[in-house]
């Protein structure tokens, strides 16, 4: 998590749309999304607590505190989300007020990763740049 930890720039989006469609997104916020800055800044708090706000044109996200010592679902806009870690790849099961899906986020040199995956072997990914 520590390599996570600053702010990050979407740069490229792989299958995004087939995500967006899953948990069901009018067509036309769709086409919005695809051309939407995306920016994340992960602070870490202590050695076990992090807190991740992201900001985007078509999309209000609550800060998160990010508390690895709890067992917890966190209340985020329309969605309620559980952390985990296992090693350096963070875990996020996500209910939605749809459907639910899952996240992995990680960090391969020199980009931030977060995959979701869903029900019958959907997939779609994230890359996010450093901001220096």
């Amino acid at each position: 998590m520590f390599n996570l930890v600053g702010k990050w720039k979407l740069s490229k989006n792989e299958e995004f749309d087939n995500f967006l469609k899953y948990t069901k997104i009018p067509w036309y916020q769709r086409k919005i999304a695809r051309y939407c800055k995306v920016l994340t800044n992960i602070n870490q708090i202590n050695e076990n607590e992090f807190l991740k706000e992201a900001t985007a044109t078509f999309y209000k996200m609550d800060p998160e505190n990010i508390d690895f010592t709890k067992d917890e679902w966190i209340k985020s806009g329309t969605t309620k989300k559980r952390y985990s870690r296992d090693g350096d790849v963070i875990n996020v099961e996500v209910k939605g007020s749809m459907v639910d899906w899952n996240e992995k986020i990680y960090y391969q040199e020199p980009n931030m990763i977060v995959e979701y995956h869903w029900l019958d072997g959907g997939f779609a990914k994230q890359i996010f740049t450093r901001l220096s």
